[in-house]
């Protein structure tokens, strides 16, 4: 049980949930189940990204396919969230109160806190479905695909495909600037370290040890972070690519290619 207080321990006060059943309140999110001594406990957590890996003993995220009614929840939350951001880019600020949010989506305000339990996680729908896109390219890589090409494509390619890069960089200014948006940004980033592991594990020996499997991965997000800052400080989207391959260029590096391949 200990291992489950300490991980409880590390969660900003904001994003703690816990139901006696072990379900989930928000079903989009994952289970995470920790096995501590002979009785597997089930920790409930708003993010599992949030879980420090080192601290549990065995730590698994079983994705099963969405049913009908989570998918739907689902796009009722992502038209809550642009009509959030839409207010947020009228307004120049975040401070949009959660009534006007639900005038603007046409619900009702106990409908809003039923998906989403503060206000700033109004924005989780909008990284979710941004890093959904960026996964989907990953996986769909040719395996003679080169590894840095692909990753800058897949964190680089839907903002301007969309042709809203000004709108974009100025709602992600909006994110950044406001230190409870800008926590629930890297918290989301942290989501997308499995299917990143698994893209370069196909192309590269990342060994066995779990933590320095993911290592490669972890340092990917943080490229992206840091190019994605610095768009929002220059407005130079193409910088933002440059800043991205560099990054990946420095990471893939130092990996070992896998024996079959070489």
């Amino acid at each position: 049980m200990w291992q489950i207080l300490r991980i409880w321990q590390t969660l900003p006060r904001d994003t703690r949930v816990w139901r006696q059943t072990g379900k989930w309140v928000n079903p989009a999110h994952r289970e995470v189940r920790i096995d501590a001594g002979r009785s597997g406990r089930r920790c409930a957590l708003v993010s599992n990204a949030l879980v420090r890996r080192g601290e549990s003993q065995v730590m698994k995220v079983a994705d099963k396919p969405a049913t009908l009614t989570e998918r739907r929840a689902e796009e009722l939350r992502l038209e809550i969230a642009l009509a959030a951001r839409d207010l947020f880019l009228a307004e120049g600020s975040t401070s949009v109160t959660v009534e006007r949010i639900c005038t603007a989506a046409g619900i009702a305000p106990r409908t809003f806190h039923r998906h989403f339990p503060v206000k700033e996680d109004v924005v989780l729908p909008l990284f979710r479905r941004f890093g959904s896109l960026s996964i989907e390219m990953l996986a769909h890589a040719a395996p003679e695909r080169d590894a840095v090409e692909a990753l800058v494509e897949a964190f680089s390619t839907e903002v301007p495909k969309r042709a809203t890069v000004e709108f974009d960089r100025t709602f992600m200014q909006l994110v950044v600037n406001d230190p409870q948006y800008r926590l629930r940004w890297l918290d989301w980033g942290q989501d997308l370290i499995g299917p990143i592991t698994e893209f370069l594990a196909d192309r590269y020996d990342l060994g066995e040890n779990q933590n320095t499997r993911e290592l490669p991965a972890q340092l990917a997000i943080q490229v992206c972070r840091h190019a994605y800052v610095r768009w929002v400080s220059d407005a130079d989207f193409a910088g933002l690519r440059v800043a991205l391959r560099v990054g990946m260029q420095m990471i893939v590096a130092a990996l070992p290619i896998l024996s079959e391949q070489r």
